[in-house]
């Protein structure tokens, strides 16, 4: 019985260090930073981003393009799309502005964003900061990049 009590502390205290924003008393001082929506779309498809059913683009294969103008979002939360020409959803994400932010010493930063890497190509779609690293495993079956 101790054990298990034991380890359920252990866990809940392991999972209360992982909030995705610091406390802004806290040792690291946060700032909340103004929404901005990018992509880049470096597959064969044309792409279309969809903003809480609004939709921008379409973004053509190749392109990385500027943030887009923040005066034609909506206002936040956003559920975000990138579709192909015939309305397939090749990724989604949801943002909210309270989860983007950086530290005041822009040591620290958080934000937003999905990546697909289809056999065509990858695609990025971020909010505020690109996002590093590697993309999720492959889950687009054969015939991936068909519009």
């Amino acid at each position: 019985m101790f054990r298990r009590v034991l380890a359920c502390l252990l866990l809940a205290g392991a999972l209360a260090g992982c909030s995705g924003v610091p406390e802004l008393n806290g040792p690291t001082e946060t700032v909340l930073v103004p929404l901005t929506l990018s992509v880049s779309n470096q597959t064969t498809l044309p792409v279309t981003l969809v903003v809480n059913q609004l939709e921008f683009g379409p973004y053509e294969p190749g392109s990385s393009d500027d943030p887009i103008d923040s005066r034609l979002l909506p206002d936040a939360p956003w559920h975000v799309e990138a579709k192909t020409p015939s309305g397939r959803i090749l990724l989604s994400f949801d943002v909210d502005q309270a989860n983007v932010w950086r530290s005041v010493d822009g040591s620290q930063t958080a934000s937003a964003g999905a990546r697909a890497d289809l056999s065509c190509g990858r695609l990025d779609v971020w909010v505020v900061y690109p996002m590093a690293g590697p993309a999720p495993p492959g889950s687009f079956p054969p015939g991936d990049c068909e519009p």
